[in-house]
């Protein structure tokens, strides 16, 4: 793409206006009907966020192709309507994604035509969409290279050529040019709309692009109606962790000011305490001296539970004399935890945290997605953020150069076991 080319679409940009601005609704009900086009019976998925922030998925019968839901949203949030209950591939066709707000919404899908679905009745949605007409061969062009990266990342499993790498690499390059220009267009567009839930919902989207700066820049220049809704939140989710910045976290708290007061409180992972299985209180401070490896994880997060015979051959590996595995479940609901770590035969100790990413936990180690494996010090400093997952091998990797740099001080600890 040229400068040229970027120009014109900036000058197109400026056309769309903010007629769609909105202020935070009080009561955040919404009603959904809709149809599916091809199929008269079954069962669909609506996934959404609820007015306390909270997912939530509503399984809904079809009757005649038709269904309705009702809910109650917190301002907008991103909604996702699974169509097909076998896919399990988020950016498949069959899973159709839209702002949902508190209205009267009506969705069509066609199972013959799925890249085309209709919605009306919501203004955020309708804007969206506007703004996607003047990124039509942007998205168009990065939908064509995403299913030729896609392609070709199958074709690498059986065929690892020089000719299809180069290939590969080729492709991603020129998908990683137009995520840069449409990232100058949502960046533009959130400076010009501050106002608006879809400048909240584009830089969700371009959160990871950017710098923990440049977020939050522009997310302390949304309106107070885009931050508090249920975008800005999960915005601020993953900001809040990030910055630095304790007067933009006494400006913008996560949860409340005593929240805010208690993580300035912590200075090492020792000062958490979380429950087990059976309800005790665990004091993290217990394992003062060891290595952790802090594992968060979820019941519902299936990257989470194919890790977990590899964790389970870890902790058997490993001395638990210099080194403690920790597993921390963000679960909401404790049942759903205990029921996953029996049904998968998940060993080690077992803590769970029920105010899943916005916990002190997860807060304090970055944990901004699951499964997140970090690894703290002897003294409850964290070593490693984001470390590699329990199915990689560089995890044993740096857990070994880790035991032995401490084997060379004297006094610092046993190996480990079968490495």
């Amino acid at each position: 793409m040229s400068i040229k080319y970027l120009i014109l679409f900036s000058v197109a940009l400026l056309s769309v206006n903010s007629a769609f601005c909105q202020s935070l609704p009080q009561d955040g009900n919404f009603s959904l009907d809709g149809e599916i086009i091809g199929r008269d019976t079954g069962s669909i998925i609506l996934w959404y966020f609820s007015k306390d922030n909270k997912t939530k998925a509503d399984t809904l019968k079809l009757t005649g192709g038709k269904f309705h839901s009702f809910g109650t949203v917190n301002g907008v949030c991103e909604a996702l309507l699974w169509t097909d209950l076998k896919n399990r591939d988020f950016s498949d066709p069959s899973v159709v994604r839209f702002l949902l707000e508190p209205k009267r919404i009506f969705l069509s899908y066609k199972i013959a035509d799925p890249m085309h679905p209709v919605i009306t009745g919501s203004p955020a949605q309708a804007e969206k969409e506007k703004l996607d007409k003047v990124k039509i061969s942007l998205l168009n062009n990065k939908r064509q290279y995403y299913e030729g990266i896609d392609s070709t990342n199958r074709l690498l499993k059986s065929d690892a050529t020089s000719q299809l790498k180069n290939q590969r690499a080729e492709l991603l390059v020129k998908y990683d040019s137009i995520n840069r220009l449409i990232k100058v267009i949502d960046v533009k567009y959130i400076l010009g709309h501050p106002n608006s839930y879809l400048s909240s919902y584009l830089l969700y989207q371009q959160r990871r692009k950017l710098s923990v700066d440049s977020v939050q820049m522009l997310y302390s220049g949304l309106a107070n109606g885009a931050k508090m809704s249920s975008l800005g939140h999960l915005i601020l989710r993953e900001l809040y962790p990030l910055t630095a910045d304790n007067d933009f976290r006494k400006a913008n708290p996560l949860v409340d000011n005593e929240f805010d007061q208690r993580l300035k409180k912590l200075h090492s992972f020792y000062d958490i305490a979380l429950r087990d299985t059976a309800g005790n209180r665990v004091e993290l401070s217990s394992f003062k001296g060891k290595y952790l490896v802090i594992d968060f994880w979820a019941s519902w997060c299936g990257p989470c539970i194919k890790n977990i015979p590899s964790l389970n051959q870890l902790i058997k590996n490993y001395s638990s004399d210099s080194l403690q595995f920790i597993s921390i479940s963000l679960d909401q609901g404790v049942n759903d935890w205990k029921q996953s770590i029996v049904k998968h035969h998940f060993t080690g100790l077992q803590l769970s945290d029920t105010a899943g990413f916005n916990s002190l936990a997860a807060i304090y180690c970055k944990a901004l997605w699951v499964p997140t494996y970090v690894i703290a010090g002897p003294d409850g400093q964290i070593v490693k953020y984001d470390a590699p997952q329990a199915s990689e091998p560089e995890l044993q990797t740096l857990l070994n150069g880790l035991l032995k740099q401490r084997s060379s001080i004297p006094n610092g600890g046993s190996g480990t076991k079968g490495f």
